[in-house]
């Protein structure tokens, strides 16, 4: 019942297909902002609600510890069912947790290749098996696009789904915002 008002009542679902995902399978999504504006809150509200569909999500942190990530969901989950019962919430919690794995990398040693090699460590081990990965902190460098491209070939691959952030900052070329540089980059590129 709980789960079933937290779905109908979030904003995300504005932004869903007919098939009730946001992204079409094998899809990547990327969320551009600056920093502290909430590129991590909207990327857990998402986790949130691909858990509340019952769904496995791996969550991949660049920049900060499983703890913290922890820490996020956490929050946010309490945000969104503080008006509802306490028992009932934390049972949800509880139903939840079992689908959400949460792994980190440095910024500078993550790779799809090393992510497709951790998955693959998971999934033969029987110990999760991911239906959406959320990556958080993403940096953007001359093989961005390779990686992005890459990314976007293991969704396919693994008939899941990616999301990640990417943090923008200060003016290139002029006045041109760096988000808006970015954005333009990555639709150039198919991406």
């Amino acid at each position: 019942m709980l789960k079933k008002e937290l779905l109908l009542q979030n904003p995300l679902r504005f932004m869903e297909r007919e098939n009730e995902d946001i992204l079409p399978e094998g899809g990547l999504g990327v969320v551009l902002a600056r920093a502290g504006v909430g590129k991590t809150a909207i990327l857990v509200q998402l986790a949130l609600n691909t858990l509340l569909k019952g769904k496995n999500v791996l969550h991949i942190s660049l920049n900060d510890p499983v703890k913290k990530v922890g820490l996020w969901y956490k929050e946010v989950f309490r945000h969104l069912t503080k008006p509802y019962d306490t028992r009932e919430t934390n049972q949800l919690w509880e139903s939840i947790l079992p689908h959400r794995f949460i792994m980190t990398f440095r910024v500078e040693g993550f790779t799809s290749s090393k992510l497709e090699e951790r998955l693959t460590d998971l999934e033969e081990q029987n110990i999760f098996s991911p239906q959406m990965i959320f990556i958080d902190g993403f940096q953007i460098d001359d093989t961005a696009r390779t990686s992005l491209s890459d990314l976007k070939d293991l969704a396919k691959k693994h008939s899941l789904y990616v999301c990640l952030t990417i943090k923008t900052t200060g003016i290139v070329s002029g006045s041109r915002n760096h988000a808006a540089q970015k954005s333009s980059d990555l639709t150039r590129h198919g991406l």
